[in-house]
């Protein structure tokens, strides 16, 4: 999107323009971290404008010379107001409010980017039913809630009797922006050692450092797919 110009284009607004930003800052002009030659020097060249502003619009003497003598006149104002407020714009010492005074251009403040958690998360398994295991994902530093800047969490599981050393055996879970979560795991007709481990992500899913796995021993159970077509007529059939 285009900034739009502090400068007004038509002359009487940027006479009154000019005029009140000349004022400002030969009022004290060290706060604005111009010094004084400067500022008397930019309202002499206002002074100028306006002067021949009014000989280029007052009916008695306008003419090609008089409209002429004006727009150099603009062009000299303009460059140096440019000059100035760009003077005032790169001193530190120069609050946004004293630019807003002026009607200079107040610089966007960037936000400085979120870089990727550098922590990872604490898992606690809180409870075990049948095959749904409900966790909590603390921060390392023993407090509730999420780490700052940290948006949620992704969760990834492993069945087998021992953890995987291979990131890509890891299977995704769920993500998630609570820090207590159930985790439903399917049926099975055997009890199951599974691992879990989970990173934080920020604003932009970037992930963080995973945290250490923890297991837990899940018992056989739920609906095995052999048995929901039969399960299903059974359920008709009544």
């Amino acid at each position: 999107m285009a900034i739009k110009d502090y400068l007004p284009n038509k002359d009487e607004a940027l006479r009154a323009w000019t005029l009140q930003f000349g004022t400002f800052i030969d009022a004290t002009p060290e706060a604005f971290g111009v010094n004084k030659t400067v500022a008397g020097e930019y309202l002499a060249k206002q002074a100028d404008f306006t002067t021949k502003l009014q000989a280029a619009t007052d009916s008695t003497t306008r003419g090609k010379r008089t409209v002429f003598l004006k727009n150099e006149s603009k062009k000299l104002l303009v460059a140096m107001t440019r000059k100035v407020a760009k003077q005032i714009g790169a001193t530190m010492t120069v609050t946004d409010a004293q630019r807003q005074e002026l009607g200079i251009t107040v610089p966007v403040q960037h936000r400085t980017p979120v870089p990727p958690p550098a922590v990872a998360p604490v898992l606690q398994v809180l409870s075990i039913d049948g095959r749904t295991v409900t966790m909590a994902l603390r921060r390392a530093d023993g407090k509730r809630g999420r780490p700052p800047k940290v948006a949620g969490a992704t969760i990834f599981t492993f069945t087998g009797e021992d953890a995987p050393s291979v990131d890509d055996t890891w299977q995704f879970m769920t993500a998630t922006s609570k820090t207590t979560v159930q985790l439903a795991f399917g049926p099975s007709a055997k009890g199951d050692t599974v691992f879990i481990t989970a990173f934080w992500t920020n604003a932009k899913n970037e992930s963080g450092l995973a945290a250490h796995a923890v297991s837990v021993n899940l018992p056989a159970g739920g609906l095995l797919p052999s048995e929901v077509a039969p399960a299903l007529k059974l359920r008709r059939a009544a």
